[in-house]
């Protein structure tokens, strides 16, 4: 039997570990993490604070339902200084609806929600009225099936 160097296996194990993560758990998906928590408050008192709810940095959210005109969605976004930058939802699926967080007048990251589990677009508003910032709470009630109505204030 041949005999491997001890420094062999090491830097053997070490990238095996890399590239299996180190055996951590991966971090959790925006899409589920923001789904349960809007289950976790409508099982409670029925408010959503996003900003314990969301462990990165942003400055605005905005609610994206089918439909809506990325054109639109980006000003409502964006600043005084321009639209916002990064890439926005594609608005044809009309089971879906999206939070967009934007900082600095960034895209930063997106939550993907179906609507018949967090129906974020149950108001007909206006774009700019869809527009929530940091200490805005959501109001999380029952809806059909085992689906919630999240609605802004």
């Amino acid at each position: 039997m041949p005999k491997v160097p001890v420094l062999a296996l090491t830097v053997s194990a070490a990238v095996g570990l890399l590239l299996t993560g180190c055996g951590s758990d991966p971090a959790p998906d925006l899409d589920e993490t923001v789904l349960a928590a809007v289950d976790a408050a409508g099982d409670a008192d029925g408010e959503l604070d996003l900003i314990s709810t969301t462990h990165f940095d942003w400055q605005k959210a905005v609610i994206v339902c089918p439909g809506d005109d990325t054109t639109e969605v980006a000003q409502a976004a964006g600043t005084t200084d321009g639209p916002v930058q990064g890439e926005l939802p594609e608005t044809v699926d009309v089971g879906t609806g999206y939070l967009v967080f934007v900082n600095d007048n960034q895209v930063t990251q997106t939550a993907e929600l179906r609507l018949a589990r967090a129906d974020v677009c149950s108001q007909e508003l206006p774009v700019a009225d869809r527009v929530l910032s940091p200490g805005t709470a959501l109001r999380v009630e029952p809806g059909t099936g085992d689906g919630w109505v999240v609605t802004a204030g």
